[in-house]
């Protein structure tokens, strides 16, 4: 809990003014995924010097926001593996899944939504994400979503894998 000193400061022929101080040190969150956004959004942005700072802070929910802000889809999809190259990073279900339902299926490249539906089912890493993507699928199936609401008629494929506690 922050504590405030009240402080009164009187001087001949003025009023009573009181000011409330307050300590100076104050945090400031950041907006990774507008940062990124503004730094794709610039020519040659590989090379752009802001991403290397930006690099350390980068999640996979920071990834998700930002192809939720309408990035170019092809900057979306080189950006993607980008990163993906990269040591640290590994995209999660969802940074799959914001891809797919916020820059490819809208704009109509069903062909790389079918490569990224495999990479998405390929990136299950427990039950939970295996349900999720298997539950977005079968919603795609049905219908694309509010901005595609015809079925994209993905095939959905499941294989049990004899010597395996996961269902691919």
């Amino acid at each position: 809990m922050m504590m405030r000193k009240l402080t009164a400061v009187i001087s001949p022929h003025q009023t009573l003014q009181l000011f409330l101080r307050m300590p100076f040190s104050c945090t400031i969150k950041r907006d990774i995924s507008s940062e990124l956004f503004a730094v794709l959004s610039s020519p040659k942005w590989e090379k752009h010097p802001s991403l290397r700072k930006l690099m350390p802070s980068i999640s996979p929910s920071h990834v998700s926001s930002l192809f939720a802000l309408k990035l170019d889809p092809k900057i979306a999809i080189d950006f993607f593996y980008w990163i993906a190259r990269t040591r640290r990073f590994k995209h999660s279900v969802h940074s799959h899944s914001s891809l797919l339902l916020n820059l490819l299926i809208p704009n109509g490249l069903l062909a790389e939504a079918q490569k990224f539906r495999i990479l998405m089912i390929k990136a299950c890493s427990s039950p939970a994400d295996a349900r999720f993507v298997l539950d977005l699928l079968l919603q795609l199936n049905r219908g694309g979503g509010p901005k595609n609401p015809e079925p994209l008629q993905f095939k959905l494929t499941l294989v049990i894998q004899p010597d395996s506690n996961f269902i691919v």
